[in-house]
């Protein structure tokens, strides 16, 4: 069964937005009185029946519901600098998505390549992601800002600061996750010793994802594999 995306699902006959019903109705070639899978984004899961064949606005009826499907054991936030190719950091978004993440937060470090993004087009690819994977758990896709600004609010949980730099580090892979995990997780040139400094005098802990040094995008999708095997220990 196909699934479909629709965030507001309170209502028992809902409305696909064009997007969806496009892809329901034209590219898939369902008809009135057909069955199909709608999750919400939030661990909801629907089964519903088509009552018409609008390209536009398709309306469907809820025939069942299936709450919290395959529930995140923990929040994990990755607070990660996007790289230069947009490419690449979207592969990281579908990959942390695919795996299970709660959040993802662009930041801008001293040394990052990119300053702009269009977190509309990286929601898009997230949910694509959570369809793909059969997940029911979107991710947030937060605005981007810049480092110091982001470091100086409270994020209540374990915090962690992955970088290459000599010294005592945390093996992220040894790690049991809180009820709540931050990951920062820095430009290709790495965050420099003042970011790290900030960053361990906010209480992060210094982190490694391993002995080799990781592309940006890399480092973000072993920080969400560690922190799901964790989980599953």
């Amino acid at each position: 069964m196909d699934i479909f995306f629709l965030p507001d699902t309170e209502n028992r006959e809902l409305i696909l937005d064009p997007a969806e019903s496009n892809h329901c109705v034209a590219v898939m070639r369902y008809k009135k009185g057909d069955r199909i899978r709608i999750i919400d984004g939030k661990g909801g899961a629907f089964e519903a029946e088509l009552l018409n064949e609008d390209r536009k606005a398709c309306r469907v009826s809820i025939v069942s519901k299936e709450e919290d499907l395959y529930p995140l054991p923990c929040k994990l936030h990755i607070v990660i600098a996007p790289v230069k190719n947009m490419d690449r950091f979207e592969f990281f978004v579908e990959k942390a998505t695919e795996i299970g993440v709660t959040s993802i937060t662009p930041i801008i470090c001293q040394r990052s390549e990119r300053r702009k993004l269009r977190s509309d087009r990286l929601e898009k690819v997230a949910i694509a992601a959570m369809k793909q994977s059969g997940k029911a758990f979107l991710p947030e896709i937060r605005e981007m800002e810049k480092f110091q600004k982001w470091i100086s609010r409270d994020h209540p949980g374990e915090k962690y600061i992955a970088h290459c730099m000599e010294g005592k580090r945390i093996e992220l892979w040894d790690i049991q996750p809180a009820e709540e995990n931050w990951v920062l997780i820095g430009p290709e040139g790495d965050f420099t010793s003042g970011e790290i400094e900030t960053a361990i005098g906010c209480g992060f802990q210094p982190a490694t994802l391993g002995k080799y040094r990781l592309r940006t995008e890399t480092a973000g999708i072993v920080a969400c594999a560690s922190f799901y095997f964790g989980m599953h220990k």
